[in-house]
């Protein structure tokens, strides 16, 4: 299985086929299209054009309405993850968690008071010169670099946050490495993934520039490389101007309530009614972010689910992703039966019953102590999807 990071972030590194939209209304806003006949002519062929309104009408996958409490409330959507981490898993965290210790409650402490964040820093590095793991000796080093940088050029700039947003990028795929994950940026067209007549439409391309790929532990004492295995995890990140609510990311994160649903039929059938009425209620995720953010992230998850799928006669099929605000971190799962996803494969009308779902996390920030350690253990976990 694999995770996929899609990103909004236009860096020569990270260019994307299909360009973004600068637009934040939906082209797509009136109601369901259960008992028509379908119709793509308003469905772009490149996902990042896609809003929440698109993947209502068209695919039938909505937002779950609230925050699930934390990452593994999410992931536990996952049939095939086994959620307790190994020995060496645990000793490997424990580790981490002792050496890198900087917290960053708020902006204003790089901007104007970062020398206990640098000598933080530097203690760190002047402990990993005796650390005889050479796992955890390496990957710290590396991320403790990476969050050097990250001050450094915030401390240059100290203009707005898009002044240096493209670093968040690197941060991200630095404490993705940190946590056992291999970064995967896409850079050419083999990297895309292709639906080749997805309702109707001869061709729909997505390429989210990053995925995680599960690494796993490794020999802690051996400097050998590690063969990766086949989970996949696709990432979408938010750009400053398509966050329309919120204060930016290194800002001390509000609390967000949410309460976990199960997964059993009658409540997610509950669930789905919700969305059969023209007029509904926003999720708590579409007021926090943009529509045509979840809208390519739900495109770029339902077709990396297609590209990695291996076995769609499970009655359940899940695929994990990841929305990137800043240095905060949003889990998502989609949920989709395996009858609404043949459907799809081939090209048959929705019926009413045909509803998908993303779960979603409350975000939890890298920068947070206390987030970051609870960030480690589900990044960590990832790899024990199989």
């Amino acid at each position: 299985m694999q995770m996929a990071c899609s990103t909004l972030d236009q860096s020569p590194t990270a260019k994307m086929t299909c360009s973004t939209s600068d637009q934040s209304s939906d082209s797509a806003t009136d109601t369901s299209i259960i008992g028509e006949k379908l119709m793509a002519k308003n469905l772009n062929k490149c996902v990042s054009k896609w809003t929440i309104s698109h993947v209502e009408k068209y695919l039938n996958i909505y937002y779950h309405d609230d925050y699930l409490p934390s990452p593994l409330d999410v992931l536990r959507n996952i049939e095939s993850l086994s959620e307790e981490l190994t020995k060496e898993e645990t000793s490997y965290i424990q580790k981490v968690k002792t050496y890198v210790t900087f917290n960053v409650e708020n902006y204003d402490k790089i901007l104007f008071n970062s020398d206990s964040l640098k000598e933080n820093v530097n203690q760190t590095l002047k402990e990993m010169k005796t650390e005889t793991n050479i796992n955890v000796r390496k990957r710290i080093v590396k991320f403790t670099k990476a969050f050097k940088k990250l001050v450094q050029d915030i401390e240059s700039t100290r203009k707005l946050k898009t002044d240096y947003e493209g670093n968040y990028t690197k941060f991200v795929a630095a404490f993705a490495e940190l946590c056992c994950l291999e970064v995967d940026f896409s850079l050419s067209e083999s990297d895309e993934t292709v639906w080749e007549n997805l309702i109707g439409i001869p061709k729909v391309i997505s390429k989210p520039v990053i995925r995680f790929l599960k690494d796993g532990i490794g020999d802690s004492y051996d400097d050998d490389d590690y063969e990766c295995d086949g989970m996949v995890v696709p990432v979408v990140q938010v750009k400053n101007n398509y966050d329309l609510t919120h204060a930016p990311s290194w800002r001390k994160r509000r609390k967000i309530s949410g309460n976990p649903l199960s997964s059993s039929s009658n409540q997610r059938n509950s669930e789905f009614n919700k969305h059969k009425d023209k007029i509904r209620e926003r999720t708590h995720l579409e007021v926090r972010l943009n529509s045509m953010v979840l809208g390519q992230h739900a495109g770029e998850l339902l077709l990396d689910l297609r590209r990695h799928c291996k076995d769609d006669d499970k009655p359940k099929l899940t695929m994990p992703g990841m929305i990137v605000d800043g240095t905060k971190i949003f889990f998502t799962v989609l949920e989709i039966s395996s009858t609404h996803y043949k459907k799809l494969k081939e090209n048959v009308e929705l019926e009413e019953e045909d509803k998908a779902i993303i779960y979603y996390s409350t975000p939890l920030d890298i920068l947070l102590r206390n987030d970051r350690n609870d960030l480690i253990d589900n990044f960590i976990r990832l790899n024990n999807i199989k």
